[in-house]
């Protein structure tokens, strides 16, 4: 079993579940521990997939650029932190492994990340 995965007893809470239930898949310890980024555009459901993976996978948000008023007001409104830039997780961590959420097409991959760093969605 993955070292990332949630140790289960009786009063597991239901975010433990969550986790549990999303590392069944077969990639799970790939993604454990990555930052999770989208694309290039960091717009609302760009930058809420990476926090929503970063959460499941005991990993990292990241965001690919500014982000828009729409993202910056949900992130408000709900008390959220707003992922660091993608380069500074780069560079804080090195040679990371990078899960891409949000993401259709190889020009949408933020230069920061090498293309054999990334995996995911549509890579």
């Amino acid at each position: 079993m993955s070292s990332c995965l949630p140790l289960l007893c009786s009063g597991s809470s239901p975010r433990s579940l969550w986790r549990v239930a999303a590392r069944s898949h077969s990639q799970t310890h790939e993604l454990c521990g990555c930052i999770f980024v989208g694309h290039t555009n960091a717009d609302l459901d760009s930058v809420a997939s990476a926090i929503g993976a970063a959460w499941l996978y005991d990993g990292e948000p990241a965001r690919a650029s500014e982000m828009d008023a729409e993202t910056q007001h949900v992130l408000a409104r709900w008390n959220v932190q707003p992922p660091a830039h993608i380069e500074d997780l780069m560079a804080e961590r090195g040679q990371s492994r990078v899960c891409l959420v949000d993401f259709q097409q190889a020009t949408q991959l933020h230069s920061a990340v090498a293309q054999e760093q990334a995996s995911g969605h549509h890579t």
